[in-house]
């Protein structure tokens, strides 16, 4: 029997772009498809849009985030394999099909295919396929974490992957506090995965845009992601204790306050932080200065790293100098 795949994605105001995504759709090779878009009220045309392709479920819901969205989805979802797709991505033609093929042949719990990053629609154009069935991770959560020590960009998305809808059935995306929720999710099924194949094959075309993450204001709300990392170095002592698994998600919590300092001296004018925000991410680069510098990061990083330390110990930085 030919299973069933739910595609899921969330849309808010993606009228500009959605009509490219639901092409990219249409031309899957693999047909046993129900792709699910939960629109998070839109105040565009975007609703308009998907509501006129019958051959998809489209649902509304009140403005609640990504996270809201894609939990409605799965509530839905019928299929017995669960995808994500963000709305202002592109896929390969094979981007399901080739999924689909490795995690029946390999018997998988998760199967996830690399990605490019990219500015411009010519780089959509870089998406390989390939027959490489890949590496099976022997460390799920160890070699998560890793990854997403590796990157600046989201190194651990939902989006590149194909999960069996029996290992997720319990597991759901933080709400009301949308930052790293992909690792969050991730962490928490990668743990319960049994085998987790990764392959080479280029499928999914990750948009990077003028407006994301990495160079929209800086606000208070940045903080949360704090929080996030916090909960998932609980969850990892709960589940492994005193192990490598616990000592990478340390490194990933400390990490945040460079990553966040970072994006405030980016940024500076573009700045809605407190004094008090401001002082908790200089203390926590400060008090971990070492495990920082000796963690796995690019030299142009640790090189930053080292002249902001000292910026700091010589208290030349303060909210109000960067503004």
């Amino acid at each position: 029997m030919v299973k069933k795949v739910s595609v899921i994605i969330p849309t808010f105001n993606s009228e500009n772009i959605i009509r490219k995504l639901i092409r990219d759709l249409e031309l899957q090779t693999y047909k046993n498809i129900e792709v699910i878009f939960v629109d998070d009220q839109s105040t565009d045309h975007t609703l308009e849009i998907l509501e006129s392709h019958t051959n998809f479920i489209v649902k509304s819901i009140q403005h609640a985030g990504q996270s809201v969205a894609r939990n409605y989805g799965m509530n839905i979802a019928t299929g017995d394999y669960i995808m994500f797709i963000d709305s202002d991505d592109r896929v390969h033609p094979k981007y399901i099909e080739r999924l689909v093929s490795v995690i029946n042949q390999e018997d998988a719990d998760i199967v996830e295919c690399r990605y490019i990053v990219g500015y411009k629609e010519d780089d959509y154009k870089k998406l390989k396929d390939s027959e490489n069935f890949g590496k099976i991770l022997k460390d799920n959560v160890f070699e998560l974490l890793s990854s997403s020590l590796g990157s600046n960009v989201n190194s651990v998305p939902v989006w590149n992957k194909i999960y069996k809808k029996e290992l997720i059935y319990d597991v759901r995306f933080l709400t009301g506090n949308n930052q790293s929720e992909d690792l969050w999710f991730n962490i928490k099924v990668f743990a319960k995965a049994n085998k987790v194949v990764r392959i080479s094959d280029e499928l999914y075309f990750y948009f990077q845009h003028p407006n994301s993450a990495l160079h929209k204001r800086v606000s208070h709300k940045d903080m949360e992601i704090l929080e996030t990392h916090k909960l998932i170095v609980s969850f990892v002592r709960d589940i492994y204790g005193d192990s490598k698994e616990l000592e990478l998600a340390n490194i990933k919590f400390i990490r945040t306050y460079y990553s966040l300092l970072l994006r405030c001296l980016r940024n500076k004018t573009n700045i809605d932080f407190s004094e008090n925000d401001f002082d908790i991410l200089k203390k926590g680069v400060v008090v971990n200065f070492k495990l920082l510098v000796h963690s796995p990061m690019k030299l142009s990083r640790k090189l930053a790293l080292l002249s902001l330390f000292f910026l700091l110990k010589v208290n030349m930085i303060s909210i109000s100098t960067i503004r």
